[in-house]
């Protein structure tokens, strides 16, 4: 930090300051920089927990966790990333989560996989308004209601939740496929849904939580290659399977 601090007093006219290829800089270093030079962007390795780091100019990020490797970040540990204000993808499955008030930092997200956590409330979504798609299987949610209004959703799965009323998704206008099997919607509610998106399809019957085709969308090789190079483009215009 002494060396940084010298570099900006014997250029005066600095904006940007990258630093992103330095582990050595903690957050516990930066963090007071940016305090004290509000004027100067700086790019630097935002670490969080031991094992993970992203850029804080990355635009898409993943843990890359899979179901039976043990669950290892809280909400606490994810707080570090609203110093990543760019990102528009996301995807923390399988961990420890279990409150999201750490992502309304973030509110260009437009991809977010929050699978397999232990997320009761998902209110702070309702500050994302252009989220696109949704991974939130296997949390105990009941309420889906902070989703109302998001007119860019396309993709929602909330397989294995406790989620009782899928009425707030009318204003879902845009939704395209919504997975819902294994929660506590009744039949008939689930029939008012189809009727009320009829452009969208709404399962209630896969046998697990990505079952019946959702990886098989042409989304799912979109998004993959992005969050690997941590650079978010956004979906493309894809042919749907079978067109």
């Amino acid at each position: 930090p002494a060396v940084v601090e010298c570099l900006i007093e014997l250029c005066p006219d600095l904006h940007e300051i990258h630093m992103a290829g330095h582990r050595e800089m903690s957050n516990r270093q930066v963090i007071p920089l940016l305090e004290k030079y509000p004027d100067i962007e700086f790019t630097w390795l935002v670490n969080f927990a031991s094992a993970y780091s992203v850029s804080s100019d990355a635009t898409a990020y993943s843990t890359f966790k899979r179901e039976k490797s043990g669950k290892e970040l809280s909400s606490r540990d994810l707080e570090p990333l609203k110093y990543c204000r760019g990102l528009k993808a996301l995807d923390l499955g399988h961990h420890a989560i279990t409150d999201l008030d750490f992502l309304t930092s973030l509110p260009d997200l437009e991809f977010l996989i929050l699978g397999d956590n232990d997320i009761t409330d998902i209110s702070p979504l309702a500050e994302l308004p252009h989220l696109q798609y949704i991974e939130i299987f296997m949390n105990p949610i009941t309420d889906v209601s902070p989703l109302a209004g998001h007119t860019e959703l396309l993709d929602l799965n909330i397989v294995r939740t406790r989620v009782t009323d899928l009425s707030p998704l009318e204003s879902c206008t845009a939704l395209e496929r919504l997975w819902c099997s294994f929660t506590k919607v009744p039949e008939d509610n689930v029939e008012h849904i189809r009727t009320a998106l009829p452009g969208c399809i709404v399962n209630n019957t896969a046998q697990h939580s990505t079952a019946d085709g959702w990886r098989d969308h042409p989304r799912y090789k979109q998004y993959i290659p992005q969050l690997k190079s941590h650079i978010w483009t956004g979906f493309t215009d894809a042919e749907q399977p079978g067109e």
